[in-house]
């Protein structure tokens, strides 16, 4: 850029930069008929900026350069924020197709469970899983093995009855024959 020597700074600039030794900085000051962002630092005589200020730096940038680099960097960070949030999205999709593979798995598994086959498949990787699915898969082996007590009880039962009634009958043939001679 330009340099710009000898030139007299504001009294309350020279206060804040060269008595305070702070850094000034102000937007839209008007210099040479165009707007600037303006920078005032206090220059000191030792590299440590131990001591008193000796005079100060200026520097300045139009604001119209200064609004053009950030126009730039926010476009460039909106770019970002899309192709980042275009990854989670994706990722998301992902996760809940797995998820609702596995929910239509355990679904057809309770079907057929309904449809009294006890022999449902069910897919065990899904136990390795550490979420609700997981849960869910073990309720239904849970179920699945609760039924197949509950039959082969019925079955067991049942046979019993029928022995019982086999017996009964032997019984009452026994008697019916004895009654008739």
């Amino acid at each position: 850029g330009e340099k710009v020597l000898l030139t007299k700074a504001d009294e309350k600039i020279v206060e804040k930069v060269i008595k305070e030794g702070e850094i000034y900085v102000k937007q839209n000051v008007k210099l040479y008929g165009e707007k600037y962002l303006t920078l005032y630092m206090p220059l000191y005589a030792s590299i440590d900026e131990t001591g008193d200020p000796i005079g100060m730096v200026f520097m300045g940038m139009p604001m119209n350069t200064v609004n053009s680099a950030a126009y730039s960097i926010i476009i460039k960070l909106a770019i970002l924020l899309v192709i980042v949030y275009a990854i989670v999205l994706l990722i998301e999709i992902s996760d809940i197709s797995k998820l609702s593979k596995e929910l239509n798995e355990a679904i057809k598994s309770l079907d057929q469970l309904a449809d009294g086959n006890l022999r449902a498949h069910i897919r065990k990787d899904a136990l390795k899983r550490k979420d609700e699915i997981s849960r869910i898969v073990r309720a239904i082996m849970n179920l699945r093995g609760q039924m197949s007590d509950v039959i082969g009880a019925i079955v067991e039962q049942s046979d019993s009855v029928q022995t019982t009634a086999q017996q009964i009958s032997s019984g009452t043939e026994q008697t019916a024959s004895a009654i008739g001679q």
